[in-house]
């Protein structure tokens, strides 16, 4: 256990979205069990930031966990959040990404690769209104959907991330227009792996 976490106690609201999570998962090889408590920031695969409190990572390297229905749309509550690791299971199933990631405005890792994601991208993201730039995401520099089931056109707001540094939607079932312009709004884009488009 990192000693810093226990100097620190969680923020109530983010502690309380991680219960949701948990609650919403089917954990059958028990790695959520240190998931209990008052203090999130001791829980196995939690990060928070020293002078805040704030939930800063989520990673509990989980790759057996059914049924996560819910699996996204509580984070946006979890504000400062800038890591969302959740890549290598088989078996999480969940219709699509929410609108509302679009307010996670610190996030700055998002992976879901090798998962059972199924539906298409959100052709909006909520939030953007409230960013400065008008970017979606504006923090998030590396986005890794590979290897699901997600399906339908690449959306506009792909193109608009400002800060995105890599991009991996390989082996999904996307089809439709060619993919959006990765342009003058993503001129830190290093690295773009998107198969074949029909």
């Amino acid at each position: 256990m990192n000693r810093d976490a226990q100097l620190i106690e969680c923020l109530e609201s983010d502690r309380e979205t991680l219960i949701n999570f948990k609650n919403g998962t089917d954990d059958l090889e028990n790695r959520l069990s240190s998931w209990k408590g008052r203090n999130c920031c001791q829980w196995q695969g939690i990060s928070c930031k020293n002078r805040t409190k704030a939930v800063i990572a989520i990673d509990p390297y989980l790759t057996h966990i059914h049924n996560m229905m819910i699996l996204l749309i509580g984070f946006h509550l979890v504000p400062k959040l800038q890591i969302l690791y959740l890549a290598g299971n088989k078996n999480l199933t969940a219709s699509g990404i929410p609108e509302s990631i679009g307010k996670l405005c610190n996030m700055d890792l998002f992976r879901m690769s090798i998962n059972n994601l199924t539906s298409t991208l959100p052709e909006f993201l909520e939030g953007i209104e409230h960013y400065f730039s008008q970017s979606p995401l504006p923090s998030l520099k590396y986005l890794d959907l590979s290897t699901n089931q997600l399906v339908g056109k690449l959306p506009e707001w792909l193109s608009k991330l400002e800060n995105l540094v890599k991009l991996n939607l390989y082996n999904n079932s996307i089809h439709g227009p060619n993919p959006v312009p990765f342009g003058e709004s993503t001129q830190n884009l290093t690295e773009l792996v998107i198969e074949k488009i029909d």
